[in-house]
């Protein structure tokens, strides 16, 4: 059984669940047809959002394995998907702008730019259905991205290898918007964290 799972099966409209989910914020996030629907406010780089309670995949390390599927808001401004692997005052960052998707490790707010990055998933088009996996086994992380109905990749799309790793203690989904100023919206489903095996 999986140490968090979320499908979004609530009533269209109604919040994320409370017993799962804190820090919600943007525009609007609320469930609409079993998906979660990310709706960022109006203006540039602007974002929407949640994280996972962190109670709920603590005591591991930060050692887990983590599933989402976002269906991509419009892909002819800029749009961007984002991850944080969250430690005390330090974090990874996946960060998925179009078809490219990279890792950047933050010592508080500082990073030294990307540390890993992959374009081998295809091209993302508005509406496509991003499957995504990101697993950090001590210093060890993969990432793995695939579209609509294609399999999962047998080998990760990106490795790297932290010598000294952050302890995670928190996961936070959210969508940003691009410079033009458009409200987007992206839906995310199916949240699985499991143990790093």
């Amino acid at each position: 059984m999986s140490l968090f799972a979320d499908t979004f099966t609530q009533s269209n409209g109604d919040p994320p669940d409370a017993a799962k989910w804190e820090a919600v914020s943007g525009a609007s996030v609320t469930v609409s047809g079993n998906q979660l629907r990310l709706e960022t406010p109006a203006g540039a780089y602007q974002s929407a959002g949640l994280s996972i309670i962190p109670a709920l995949i603590d005591g591991y390390n930060g050692d887990l394995d983590l599933r989402w599927d976002i269906t991509v808001g419009d892909q002819s401004v800029q749009n961007f998907l984002v991850m944080d692997f969250c430690s005390p005052g330090d974090y990874y960052q996946l960060l998925i702008n179009g078809s490219t998707a990279s890792l950047d490790r933050y010592a508080g707010y500082s990073s030294p730019g990307s540390v890993a990055t992959a374009s081998n998933f295809g091209t993302v088009a508005t509406g496509d259905v991003l499957h995504m996996r990101f697993v950090k086994a001590s210093g060890a992380i993969s990432f793995y991205a695939w579209l609509n109905g294609a399999s999962e990749p047998g080998t990760p799309n990106f490795t790297y290898t932290d010598g000294s790793p952050w302890t995670t203690t928190a996961v936070r989904i959210w969508i940003l918007s691009g410079g033009s100023g458009a409200a987007q919206v992206s839906y995310l489903d199916n949240v699985t964290v499991d143990p790093a095996t």
